[in-house]
């Protein structure tokens, strides 16, 4: 589910980056919008006739943003202090770029907004031991809040059959569906005497490979190929 975002979060996560100041307008119940003017909105406003520029300051307001701010170290005119006041609506001002403003916000927001889905826990299970905390014995930095996601290793116990099903040349690799998001993902066989550090380690180093352009089981096949060619003649 989402993260909750509040103006007043947003205001003071962004309160010194931005340069922003609170102008006026109370915290409530507003639609998930915020309004960032600069310059060049500005110069369309100056464009209009009185009556045009008070009915579109009154429409902006009307809408009740979660916040309007007005960017590019421009003043806060009376009109603006008059409607965010009428509607209860959060102004704010900023000395920095109208741009800067966007990509900054939009970074914010599309992170706290996004999707999210927590597939593990803390606590694994392991034979002889029972179950550990892995947070609690190895500390805070081993849990990632928020991680770029390239590749899932699935450790499975399989038997001897099992194994013996699997492709000796392109191994088990798939992709594992996550917030409508196709990861690739590789199976690894969990059977005693084998190093899952070595293991995973090597799945991940074949991965990096294998986005790089080269592929250790073509490459293998060529070779083969080229061989058996060779004997041939």
């Amino acid at each position: 589910m989402p993260e909750k975002v509040t103006t007043e979060a947003l205001f003071e996560l962004h309160e010194h980056k931005l340069s922003l100041t609170w102008v006026l307008g109370q915290l409530g119940k507003h639609p998930n919008q915020v309004q960032v003017l600069g310059q060049w909105e500005f110069k369309y406003f100056e464009n209009l006739g009185e009556n045009s520029y008070h009915d579109v300051l009154q429409q902006l307001f009307n809408e009740h943003p979660a916040a309007v701010i007005i960017a590019d170290d421009l003043s806060v005119g009376e009109p603006f202090i008059y409607n965010a006041n009428k509607s209860n609506t959060p102004l704010f001002s900023s000395a920095v770029s109208r741009q800067i403003v966007v990509n900054r916000l939009h970074y914010y927001l599309e992170y706290k907004l996004a999707e999210s889905s927590i597939m593990h826990g803390v606590f694994i299970e392991v034979n002889g031991l029972g179950v550990l905390n892995v947070q609690i014995m190895f500390g805070d930095s081993v849990i990632k809040q928020a991680k770029n996601l390239h590749l899932i290793i699935r450790l499975k116990s399989m038997d001897d059959k099992e194994i013996m099903l699997l492709d000796r040349l392109n191994g088990s690799d798939d992709t594992y569906n996550l917030l409508d998001v196709e990861v690739q993902a590789s199976s690894v066989p969990v059977v005693p005497s084998r190093n899952l550090a070595v293991l995973v380690e090597a799945v991940t180093r074949q991965y990096i490979q294998l986005q790089s352009g080269y592929n250790a089981s073509l490459n293998f096949m060529h070779k083969q190929q080229k061989l058996l060619e060779s004997n041939t003649q």
